[in-house]
This record gives C-alpha cells, structure tokens and sequence, in this order.
C-alpha cells in the first residue's frame, strides 16, 4: 500500500503474561495515524474506502469502551478482514484481552461451555499464537484441571454426568495447545482410568465389558491426543494391563509401571549422556589430526573399535583383540591394563572391573581405570 506503514504489533514473543498488557493508547495513536493517511491523499480509492472504514470502526469502540458498554460479541464483529489486511490486529488485542480476562475470572466450565468454545476459537484465530497461550495457561487451564481433578471414574457402568463432563473438557481440545491438553490429561486423568481399570480387572469381571469400557474413555481423546505419544504410553497401560487379564497373568498395577517406566527413562538419559561423551571425544580426536596446512583431513566416519583405538595412541596405549576371548558374544580387547568389549551396534563400551563384572564406561574412565591398575 503506497504510502502507508502498518502500526507495528504490540507482541512478537511471549516472554511471561505480565507482558500481555496493551498500550492504553493504542486505538488513538492508530486512529491519528489512519486519518494523516487519508489526509495526505495518494491513496487508491478502494484502500482510501477500507482505511474510513476502519477509522469509523475505531472510534465506535473507543466511545462503548469509554461508556463501560464494550462487549466481546460487537468487538469480534466489528475487527473484520480489513483489519487483518493493514496488519492492525494488535489494535484488536488491545481491547480485547481486558475483556477476555474479566469474564474468565468468574468463567465455568460446565456452565454455557458450548458458547464459550465458540467466543475463544473465533478469538484464537485472531490474536497472536503466544499471547493466546500465556492467556490460556493463566486463565483457562487451571479450571478445566479442576473439573478433571473432580471427575470421577469408576469401573463398569460409567456415570453419564461424569462422561458429559469429560467430553466438554475434551472440546477444549480445538483451543488449548495439545501440550497443554496432554500434561492436564497424565497429572489429572490418566491416573485414575488406570487405577479403575485395575482393580476391575483384579475381580475377575467380563472382558468384553472391559474393553468397551476402555474403548468408550479412549474414544472421548481426539484424535490428535491419541496420537501423541505420551498419552499412547498411558493408554499402552491399559492394554498391557488387559492382555495380562486375558492370558490369566497376574495384573501388574499401574504404579509398578509407572515406576519401571521411571527406571528406563534414567536409563536411557544414562545412555544417551554417555553416548554423546563419546561423540564429543570423537569429534576432539578428530580435531587433533588437523594437516599442516590448517585444515581437517578429509577422513571417512569412523568406527567405535577406531575411536578407542585412536584415543588409545593418543594416551600410549595398546589396544588389542585378546585371541579366543570373548564375553556375551563379543570380543574381548585390552585397552593397556583392562580388559573391554565393544558393542558398536548400540555404541556402548564395557569394562572388566577389579571384582570380575563388567560395567558400561566412557573414555575418559577406560583411561582412569587403566591409570588405576598402575598404581598398584
């Protein structure tokens, strides 16, 4: 558009809802700017019609806002497509996040929802991504988590009321970011489903009945929560839960998982911790073979048997294979003093320590446990 530069809008990150607060003066400063467009002139005449437009917008909502009158409904209405053309949607935040924080603080979820749904996804559409978010962490999930802390689950014949009031949670879905849909769902929910699921199923009861219970919870989930995978790994639970039923197995209760499913998660950050030790001694062994011209040998990936053997010349060491040894399967290498296996399919490096056992090491300690044996 000639001439014209589009106010510049209030946010472009969210850095904590303290910082949502409009500039009080933002529809005056953008109102003076609009009218010294049209007063310059040069304008085509379907830009000159839309800036009037707007400006006649702009000021109807100034005088309801300054009678007390101002309503969400007439505010939706009155920011239309042009307002989005001239980029002049932090002009609609302005007046609308007063208006949307009011009415949230006394908000019920069970009361009206569908209406409410409706009033936030037309907002959502409008306002910036982040800001919608710190808005909703602020004022929208804590009810809907107070509603599911409340809900009741129990085994066999679901109560209706119950039901109703979980599927309105579940149309949150369309508004709440699905992150914030699935932290409610593991601290508020899922816990409760399982532990229902649990003690039916420790009374000998139909599976059949079973199943469509846990069918008609997991059916009330959209489907994009049940494709995430933290919410597959609670409703694998279930079904491991169930299998264990079916095939007349002890039923394992749902705190064991959950506490082997914490014993694996350290596991596998033990893992990938040492794993990306090891990388990042590659890429320091790799450094050090730089050329006398400056620059890095172009050298092909190497193995991990070759990165333990590099580091190894580097410390003056042997590494060897230990003919007709081996241990789980693999073959034994010594690495000067110690004794070590290689498993270069999962990148893991296993030690012979002083009691016989062997233990998964990085480097940096094959090398202290070889300086170890030294000092004997």
């Amino acid at each position: 558009m000639a001439g014209f530069q589009s106010p510049v809008k209030l946010r472009t990150e969210s850095t904590g809802f303290e910082k949502l607060k409009p500039k009080k003066k933002i529809g005056k400063k953008t109102i003076a700017r609009l009218k010294f467009e049209l007063k310059k002139g040069g304008l085509e005449k379907k830009q000159h019609d839309r800036i009037k437009k707007i400006v006649r917008v702009l000021k109807r909502i100034r005088k309801e806002k300054q009678r007390g009158t101002l309503k969400l409904d007439s505010l939706y209405n009155a920011f239309s497509d042009e307002f989005e053309y001239l980029n002049l949607t932090s002009v609609a935040f302005s007046y609308t996040l007063p208006l949307l924080t009011k009415s949230f603080q006394e908000w019920d979820p069970l009361k009206n929802a569908a209406d409410w749904l409706y009033q936030m996804s037309s907002w959502k559409a409008m306002l910036n991504e982040s800001v919608w978010e710190d808005f909703v962490v602020q004022y929208i999930v804590p009810k809907l988590t107070k509603v599911l802390q409340e809900l009741e689950v129990k085994p066999g014949n679901q109560n209706g009321r119950q039901l109703i009031r979980f599927l309105w949670i579940m149309s949150w879905a369309t508004v709440v970011p699905s992150h914030l849909m699935v932290t409610m769902l593991e601290t508020s929910f899922f816990h409760k489903l399982q532990d229902a699921l649990y003690w039916w199923l420790c009374s000998n009861p139909n599976l059949d009945e079973v199943v469509q219970w846990y069918l008609g919870w997991k059916g009330s989930l959209t489907t994009e929560l049940q494709a995430h995978y933290r919410v597959r790994y609670e409703l694998n639970v279930c079904l491991e839960m169930m299998d264990q039923a079916a095939e007349d197995k002890e039923v394992v209760a749902p705190k064991k998982f959950r506490e082997m499913s914490q014993q694996q998660f350290e596991a596998q950050k033990k893992a990938a911790a040492f794993y990306a030790q090891l990388q990042e001694e590659a890429e320091a062994s790799k450094r050090r073979r730089i050329t006398s011209a400056g620059y890095y040998n172009m050298l092909p990936e190497m193995s991990l048997n070759e990165i333990i053997e590099s580091y190894a010349e580097q410390n003056h060491l042997s590494f060897k294979p230990k003919y007709g040894r081996t241990h789980s399967g693999f073959q034994i290498y010594g690495f000067g003093n110690i004794s070590v296996c290689v498993d270069s399919a999962n990148q893991r490096i296993f030690a012979q320590t002083k009691k016989g056992n062997w233990s998964l090491v990085s480097l940096k300690v094959l090398l202290e446990m070889h300086q170890s044996s030294m000092t004997k």
